[in-house]
């Protein structure tokens, strides 16, 4: 048997730990090559953050084992960075992003979802068990693009809601811009992929931290054996 099975796949039969899921949706336009006053660019400070995120599922001897985290970036045009795979053999994976680009906002999140449906197949075909898909949307703007990106940002908004509804995806958004106050075209896209996680605000330089809280609220949500994870940031100040 083991002979038909790709390198996934024998994973998903040695851990028979009950997976989670966890799609990163990153923009890597051009923009996000601003550094904001600060000496390093929003992307570089990205890459500090998901450090922090593999550290953080690294050291809980169940995430390490269960969370599988697929990056994808997205510019003009979505690319994945790193398949679906856990951290059990540590924290130390450099991650590659580079910022060009415009931000198609929505193909990235049609991609991302496509992924996760992909996954849960391979789940499925394997007879592996696992927990609610998360999808976790990182902007620092309004999405642009070429030919028809607005349409796909509306098919993206349609499919996440739905999907939420269905208790098929929890999706979050987070805006790594300077100016979320004044931006509400972003305001008005990023709250448009959920109703239950309102997007949140997040100054580059604190994406480690934030990275910590979401590695901690997914802990719980399992610990806790929630419908889905719970992202109330009640505790964000305690991080």
């Amino acid at each position: 048997m083991a002979d038909f099975l790709g390198e996934d796949d024998l994973d998903l039969l040695m851990n028979t730990t009950t997976r989670i899921p966890i799609c990163l949706c990153i923009d890597t336009s051009g923009s996000m090559a601003e550094k904001d006053d600060t000496p390093t660019s929003r992307l570089v400070k990205v890459k500090n953050g998901l450090k922090e995120f593999f550290v953080s599922l690294a050291n809980d001897d169940f995430l390490s084992q269960a969370a599988e985290v697929c990056i994808l970036g997205y510019s003009t045009t979505p690319y994945l960075v790193r398949g679906f795979k856990t951290l059990e053999e540590g924290a130390d994976e450099e991650v590659e992003l580079t910022a060009s680009g415009k931000g198609d906002m929505g193909r990235g999140v049609l991609k991302a979802i496509e992924l996760l449906e992909e996954r849960k197949k391979q789940y499925k075909s394997v007879g592996r068990d696992y927990y609610q898909p998360c999808l976790v949307i990182m902007s620092d703007g309004h999405s642009t693009g070429e030919t028809g990106f607005q349409q796909a940002l509306k098919d993206a908004q349609k499919l996440t809601l739905q999907m939420e509804k269905d208790k098929k995806l929890t999706t979050i958004s987070v805006y790594m811009g300077s100016d979320w106050d004044e931006d509400e075209k972003a305001q008005k896209e990023l709250y448009g992929f959920a109703t239950k996680n309102p997007p949140r605000p997040v100054k580059c330089a604190d994406l480690p931290k934030y990275f910590q809280y979401l590695a901690k609220s997914i802990a719980s949500s399992v610990d806790n054996n929630t419908g889905d994870y719970q992202f109330d940031f009640e505790d964000w100040d305690n991080i």
